[in-house]
């Protein structure tokens, strides 16, 4: 994850550790962005893994928090795996 600039714009962070993807990394300054292999969200990963639309990584004020959102290989949070609608919360 990442780090909050501010209590409203948090800097948001996400990095592939395996597969085709491996080392890809991004941040943005938002307080949510979807991360899956279709072009134009918040955060793209060229792996055929991962699904169109995979998991939302957002900021509740007080904490980061990862969900999966119907992908279909699940999502991995520290090597954990995060069934659909789950969420993984960091502060």
């Amino acid at each position: 994850m990442g780090r909050a600039a501010t209590a409203s714009q948090p800097v948001l962070g996400l990095v592939v550790t395996a597969g085709p993807a491996a080392g890809l990394r991004a941040s943005k300054q938002s307080a949510r962005f979807v991360t899956g292999r279709r072009k134009g969200l918040g955060f793209s990963v060229p792996d055929s893994a991962v699904s169109e639309r995979h998991a939302e990584v957002s900021w509740n004020g007080s904490a980061y928090v990862l969900k999966d959102i119907g992908s279909s290989n699940g999502t991995l949070h520290n090597g954990v795996s995060l069934l659909e609608g789950q969420t993984k919360v960091k502060s």
